[in-house]
């Protein structure tokens, strides 16, 4: 075999040009150094990076002793061009060339700035479900204390005449209602909380929104609204979607101290693959687009990334709590939507809600419900494993009338549906008990009593994964905390009006 002594010169030569060709189309920037810091070496894609040529670069001096020490590391570098900051997988390698006494020093640099924004990214939305894990089991036992709470504050209300002792009955009923809320604003973050999805035109909640947010935000700051003229429905929780509007309009006003304008708007946009491929977090579909902006103080890159983490203000003490923007995300994801945030310093802040279109025609308005409990007959088992609110859902449902067997447990529940499920009218099954959940108990006992009728009650959201198999079971589903109106109409729900009256 012939050695590269014996090689023709041009054929080494071409060689020399094909492994310069190489060198310059790598995409990572590549640079050897002398021992003095002189660039000997460098490719065309660090030249590019500092906006110069390779004759430019070489036999320049570095100032940075730090470029001529062997090693690897991920280093920030401010790019030259745009003065953004990149991230590098830097390695430096000792290396020695053919008729040269002094050390060379090879430089190979590949930008990873976009796989580090993603690991952040995917550690946050970690950070927010870990969050929102807690927050949830936090929620699911302090709405089983405020259910026991309203319930017994119904139960005297019951026999209270009217008076002072009646009115403070009352108080305690709304401060349950009120502590209520917060929880479920907990839910909502943790998307979690109940859901009563309706077919809704987005136009007409902002239409909504804009009469009450007027009063809230001030006369110095100028209210424009944009609303689109195509079909924007979808499917959502009004309640929670008017939550979502008003705490970006407070959190809009907040930012404007000395005035501004605050603009909501609202269209129709077709989500394809190359805005997915340019937006991570994007998912391609048919959407209505909500767009809140704000001509506010803005925030900075470090404090926009942390935005939607819970219990994370810039509020002054006692101004905030930090769940707003939280609860704001949990509801949007809950409602299969997304949501992007962009902001600067000094020039305001915008949010853009999407939300999945729909072409069904909106829903009918729900009927008010009358002020009275329907009463019944009929035995019910009521599955629960909290003590006190097993005890009072017992009594509200004796004095609505029905005979109540209660169960402590999924396993002690199966056992009495099991035994004589054909004597029960209803069975009152909490979604999540020790040793067995109410779905599994309810499916084993249909089996051997098909007709079997059940109410699920729960303080986590029947909407969502933690509960796959409910959507395909007959079953109503009660939000803790109830009252014995709300109480009383799922009940009637579950057994059929004519069952129940």
């Amino acid at each position: 075999m012939p050695s590269l002594k014996s090689e023709a010169p041009d054929v080494v030569v071409a060689e020399r040009d094909l492994l310069r060709a190489v060198v310059d189309l790598s995409p990572t920037l590549i640079c050897v150094k002398d021992s003095r810091g002189r660039c000997v070496l460098a490719n065309e894609a660090l030249a590019a990076f500092h906006g110069t040529t390779v004759a430019n670069l070489l036999a320049r001096a570095t100032a940075d002793p730090a470029t001529l020490v062997p090693g690897t590391a991920e280093e920030a570098v401010t790019d030259p061009r745009t003065g953004a900051r990149r991230w590098f997988h830097t390695m430096r390698v000792p290396i020695r060339a053919r008729g040269r006494d002094d050390p060379l020093l090879l430089t190979v640099a590949t930008d990873v700035t976009e796989r580090r924004a993603l690991e952040e990214q995917v550690r946050a939305v970690q950070r927010l479900e870990a969050v929102g894990t807690l927050a949830g089991g936090i929620a699911h036992d302090f709405n089983n204390l405020m259910a026991a709470v309203r319930a017994t504050a119904d139960l005297i209300l019951l026999d209270c005449p009217p008076g002072p002792l009646r009115a403070d009955v009352q108080q305690i009923a709304g401060l349950a209602e009120r502590a209520a809320g917060v929880t479920r604003q907990l839910l909502a973050f943790s998307r979690r909380q109940v859901l009563d999805p309706r077919i809704v035109d987005v136009n007409g909640l902002v239409a909504e929104h804009v009469r009450m947010i007027r009063r809230v935000i001030g006369e110095d700051i100028e209210l424009v609204v944009t609303p689109t003229a195509a079909p924007a429905r979808i499917a959502a929780d009004a309640g929670q979607i008017e939550q979502v509007l008003m705490n970006l309009s407070i959190n809009a006003r907040d930012a404007m101290p000395r005035g501004g304008e605050l603009a909501i708007a609202t269209d129709r946009v077709v989500v394809d693959d190359a805005f997915c491929a340019a937006h991570r977090w994007a998912r391609p579909g048919d959407y209505v687009r909500v767009t809140v902006s704000d001509t506010g103080a803005g925030m900075d890159a470090a404090t926009l990334a942390r935005v939607f983490e819970p219990f994370f203000t810039t509020k002054a003490l006692g101004r905030g709590t930090g769940l707003g923007l939280a609860v704001v995300y949990g509801i949007v994801k809950q409602h299969e939507g997304m949501i992007h945030a962009y902001s600067e310093p000094d020039q305001g802040t915008t949010f853009r809600l999407y939300f999945p279109f729909r072409a069904d025609a909106a829903s009918p308005p729900v009927p008010p419900r009358t002020e009275a409990p329907p009463r019944g007959t009929g035995r019910i088992l009521v599955a629960e494993d909290d003590d006190a609110l097993r005890a009072l859902a017992q009594r509200l449902l004796t004095q609505l009338g029905y005979e109540v067997v209660p169960a402590a447990s999924g396993p002690e529940a199966l056992a009495l549906l099991t035994k004589s499920g054909d004597r029960f009218a209803l069975a009152i099954l909490d979604l999540v008990m020790p040793g067995m959940s109410g779905t599994v108990v309810f499916e084993q006992a249909r089996r051997r009593h098909p007709s079997l009728r059940v109410l699920f009650a729960t303080g986590y959201s029947p909407g969502t994964s933690q509960f796959p198999d409910l959507e395909r079971l007959p079953a109503t589903v009660l939000q803790k905390p109830y009252g014995i109106t709300e109480l009383a109409a799922a009940v009637r729900a579950a057994m059929g009006a004519n069952e129940a009256g």
